[in-house]
């Protein structure tokens, strides 16, 4: 049985799906710093509470930059 994971990594796309946003406009957010990411194996992925303190406006910890 496999144990749920309670901040999964979202891929750009799911992301864009969770905020109800466009993915180029989760792409700009990142470049400007305003929304934590990493890229695993050259893929964006995005973690769940990242984004949810995106959309409520609360600023995460500085990550190290993606673009």
């Amino acid at each position: 049985m496999r144990t749920p994971i309670s901040d999964p990594w979202l891929t750009l796309t799911h992301g864009a799906e969770y905020a109800d946003a466009h993915p180029e406009t989760l792409r700009r957010a990142i470049r400007r710093g305003d929304l934590a990411a990493a890229r695993f194996n050259r893929n964006l992925r995005i973690r769940q509470s990242a984004i949810d303190a995106w959309m409520t406006g609360d600023q995460p910890e500085p990550s190290d930059e993606v673009a």
